[in-house]
Parts: C-alpha cells; structure tokens; sequence
C-alpha cells in the first residue's frame, strides 16, 4: 500500500497566513457603529468599542464659528475588499486656526508586554496649504495635552511638508518625503517595542510607523505581507527610539487633531485597532473563495489518496 504525502505550494501557503495571520491578542477596536444622527458631537456618547470604556469626552479650542469640533459622521471610511471594515460612521474632527480638538475614552484591557500594534484608517478634507495634523495617542487624563502624552501615531500636513510622525513619548521622529492627497482614505501602521519594560540604551523602545494607500495596501498583501516589506510598499514610514522610562498600554486612549491657520482642517478617522501582533491589526477578510480553494484541495488529495 502506497502513502500518498501531499504538499501544499508555496503560494497556497502565503495564502493561508494572509487569511490565518498568527495572532497575539486584540486589545481595542473602534468602528465608530452608533446609531447618531450625521454630524452631531461624539462627546457624552458611551462606547461600545472593544477595549474601552466609559463615555467619550471631547475637549476643543475656538470659540464661535472658529471653534474645532469632533463629530460623529454616518459614512465610515472603508479600504476596499481587501481590507475588513465595519458598518459603522467615523469620526470627524474639524479645527481651526488656533483650534484643537481632542477626544478620550479610557481603556479597559489587559496589560501589554513586548510589542504593541495599533492601526487605523484617515483622510484629510479641505487642507489647502495649511498647518494641521491629527493624532491618535496614550495619555495620563482624558482631555489632557501633549505634555504627557505617549505612544503618539501622527498624520501631519505642515505646508508644503507632508509625513508621518511617530513618537515613543514625546521624543524626536524621523521621516521619509511623502504627500497626502486630498478626499484619499490611507491605512496608518505603528509598532512599538519593549512596552511596559525599563528602557536604557541597551533595551531602547523602538516606535515604527508605515502608511500606505489602497494600491500600496493591496500589493503589500499580494507579495506575502510580510513585515519586513511594509517599507517598500508603503508611502511614507517614520521611526523614533526612547531610551529611558517605562510605557504601559494604559490610562487613556485620545484622537487629537489641530490647525495653526485657516481654513479649517476636516479629518476622518476609523477602523482603530490595537493589538499584541501585526495579525491583530491588519483586518483581511475571509473570502468565500477561500472554502471553495480548500473543498477542492481536499477533494484532489483524496483522489490521489484513492489511486495509489
């Protein structure tokens, strides 16, 4: 009697990790799913979002017609069949010159140690060649500035310049060149390393930052979604390194977004996701196709099975 061993090709496999990508833990998720009416305040609205809690508070700059807001829009942002979004809004977050806005939710999860993934969907509306950028940081109160603030990922548009910003707590980033295109939805990445550990120069934390577009996106996947290819695929990436202190995955989680000039800024932000492992954070959907790929592969291996 003949044993029949059956190998599955390589493209087969990369397949199978891009739809089963080994997972740590997911921490948070926030579609943004409601049920508001289109464009009211998100603040005093309690959460459903895995990983927080409580209410979101809102917090802004300005005063009138120049007063920034942070408001819950019906049409979420999406990322094509590629990518698995919810049903839900998002939030939009409007500032002015002078104006800022910041929303919280405090975090209700477990601790993190080693590496934390976090992930989330923007696009930038009527920026024109002004200042302005958007945050999605860690901070010691809900409202609270920059001062205390750590494990910051940034879209930031200032003038002419256009790059991503990474911050381990509050420090120095380093850019690549990139530009943002107006009414464009991209997909923000970060890593960051060694969380809850002292740091020194020996055992720094390392922040890595990568965004890309849909097509960027799209390709990435298509050549293994590996991580060490995000650079090359992406179209901007920032780093930052910390060498002292100890950063937990706690307190309290905020959207800050702000404008140093006119007109406003409108920035959309959805689909945020923290997590132990860039499996957790990258959100593949599982495609029909893939039963009918398997049914036939189980169907071939035991016809072959059978003739030997």
């Amino acid at each position: 009697m003949k044993t029949l061993t059956y190998s599955i090709p390589f493209s087969i496999t990369v397949f199978l990790s891009l739809i089963f990508p080994v997972q740590g833990e997911l921490l948070v998720y926030e579609g943004f799913n409601y049920g508001l009416s289109d464009n009211t305040s998100i603040n005093g609205t309690t959460t459903n979002a895995t990983g927080l809690t409580g209410e979101y508070s809102v917090s802004v700059g300005g005063t009138g017609s120049s007063a920034a807001v942070a408001n819950y829009r019906t049409s979420g942002l999406s990322f094509g069949s590629s990518y698995l979004s919810s049903s839900g809004g998002a939030l939009n977050q409007r500032s002015y010159i002078g104006g800022s806005s910041v929303t919280g939710a405090q975090l209700d999860t477990s601790a993190v140690s080693g590496e934390l993934w976090g992930s989330f969907l923007f696009r930038y509306d009527n920026v024109g060649g002004i200042s302005t950028a958007s945050y999605i940081r860690l901070n010691t109160g809900l409202n609270s500035g920059s001062a205390t603030d750590w494990f910051t990922s940034s879209s930031d548009i200032s003038g002419s310049s256009q790059q991503p910003a990474i911050s381990y707590d509050g420090g120095t980033n380093t850019s690549s060149s990139s530009g943002y295109t107006q009414g464009t939805t991209y997909l923000m990445l970060s890593k960051f390393t060694n969380v809850s550990a002292a740091l020194s120069g020996g055992s720094p934390g390392v922040a890595s930052q990568w965004f890309l577009t849909q097509s960027g996106y799209e390709n990435w996947l298509a050549a293994g979604g590996e991580e060490a290819d995000l650079s090359t695929y992406a179209t901007g990436t920032a780093t930052s390194t910390a060498t002292s202190g100890t950063y937990d995955f706690s307190d309290y989680l905020q959207y800050v977004a702000y404008s140093t000039s006119n007109p406003s800024a409108s920035i959309f932000i959805d689909e945020v996701r923290y997590g132990t492992s860039m499996g957790d954070v990258i959100a593949i959907p599982e495609p029909s196709t893939f039963i009918l790929l398997f049914g036939e592969m189980a169907l071939l291996g035991l016809a072959l099975h059978r003739r030997n």
